[in-house]
């Protein structure tokens, strides 16, 4: 799969990511939410923050290779 295209300009990550990750290919991110099961249970995803990003720094076709990894 390639990179979004052109016009797309806000991603929303769903993880582990902390602002020495996002700050190299986005002007902004804040975290919008956090995610809840319902059921208290941890699991991989429990309590991950859901994250706005804006601002690209790069053209995608530039950022695309290393962000395509993160997970």
């Amino acid at each position: 799969m390639g990179p979004p295209p052109a016009d797309r300009t806000i991603v929303i990550h769903v993880g582990d990511w902390r602002p020495t990750d996002y700050g190299t290919y986005f002007t902004g991110c804040r975290d919008v939410a956090h995610i809840d099961n319902g059921l208290g249970i941890q699991n991989g995803e429990q309590e991950e923050a859901v994250t706005v990003c804006t601002g690209l720094r790069a053209s995608w076709s530039v950022m695309w290779p290393a962000l395509r990894t993160i997970s």
